[in-house]
């Protein structure tokens, strides 16, 4: 397995881990920690592969920054099932009518399509932070010791 792949399991473990909890307690803000983890993933698998260039750093890091935010898609997609079994319609209409908005009514069908809709979107966002910010990270990698472990 190479170095980009062991950086980027271990960032759709904690892209998992963290798109579960936060979805459990503040759904939809789950880009946090896709930024977080698609930045720290892109600068830990150039620091084990230490490649060679500026597109070779930031397409790795893109690389395993995207396989944390799949990680974090996953743990999203799971919290929100939770999240939805636990609360389900009659919950979310109840959380609106505390707020002082009309909730209306609203199919159990309705509500789980927009469930997952809202949250696959929201996912796939993550997916496409996560590599940007993967390829960042690489780059950062690559200002601050890169440079150096490269020509030695």
């Amino acid at each position: 397995m190479s170095n980009m792949l062991k950086a980027g399991s271990i960032g759709l473990v904690v892209g998992a881990l963290f798109g579960i909890g936060i979805t459990l307690l503040i759904p939809y803000c789950t880009p946090c920690a896709a930024i977080v983890v698609g930045l720290g993933v892109g600068y830990l698998a150039c620091s084990w592969e230490k490649p060679a260039g500026q597109s070779a750093v930031a397409g790795l890091g893109a690389k395993a920054g995207a396989i944390a935010g799949a990680g974090n898609l996953i743990g999203q997609l799971l919290g929100m099932l939770i999240n939805g079994l636990l609360v389900g319609p009659q919950g979310a209409a109840e959380a609106l009518a505390r707020f002082g908005l009309e909730p209306g009514t609203m199919s159990p069908r309705l509500y789980w399509i927009t469930q997952i809709a809202v949250n696959t979107s929201c996912g796939l966002t993550d997916v496409a932070l996560a590599a940007g910010l993967g390829a960042l990270g690489g780059l950062l990698w690559q200002q601050v010791t890169g440079e150096r472990q490269v020509s030695t």
